[in-house]
């Protein structure tokens, strides 16, 4: 016996026409016959995609009585994750001057000329906080992709000439 994706989607796909009235009569569907629907019942109940009571008669196999998919389960049938991909979304929030200390960090840490790192840096400390959020949000969208570009575009958004 082994996972066996086509009948997991089977499985789930009816219990989820079910999902409110949880009506579902498993049993009289085709895919109940299938050598490895067991294992695969069992499978999805132990990844909480499919709830039920499950029963372990001694030499018998593992069968879940009045099963149901669950929220996880039709998230997983989501071609976008559904809700659960949503409110697993990790948001980051820095202040200004958050921002501006990991900006000035970096400056001070460039290879540029004494004058020219003090010049940005006195730049940084006069942006306002939305001006702020856009050098930030600009320097992340550059530096992810090429971060040699970094210290150039901080150069042309401060206005500062290059050496």
């Amino acid at each position: 016996m082994k996972p066996n994706r086509e009948l997991q989607l089977q499985i789930l796909e009816y219990l989820r026409e079910y999902y409110v009235s949880g009506d579902a009569e498993i049993e009289n569907q085709d895919f109940h016959t299938h050598p490895d629907y067991s294992f695969n019942m069992k499978y999805l109940y132990g990844l909480g995609l499919i709830d039920g009571q499950l029963t372990d008669d001694m030499g018998q196999p593992v069968h879940i009585v009045e099963p149901n998919i669950t929220e996880r389960g039709i998230d997983f049938l989501e071609d976008d994750g559904g809700l659960s991909a949503l409110l697993s979304t990790v948001t980051i929030r820095f202040d200004a001057d958050s921002i501006r200390t990991l900006i000035e960090n970096k400056i001070i840490n460039t290879s540029l000329p004494e004058p020219q790192r003090k010049t940005l840096i006195e730049k940084i400390k006069n942006l306002s906080s939305d001006a702020l959020r856009q050098v930030a949000l600009k320097l992340l969208e550059i530096g992810v992709v090429n971060p040699d570009k970094l210290r150039q575009l901080i150069e042309t958004m401060l206005n500062v000439p290059s050496a």
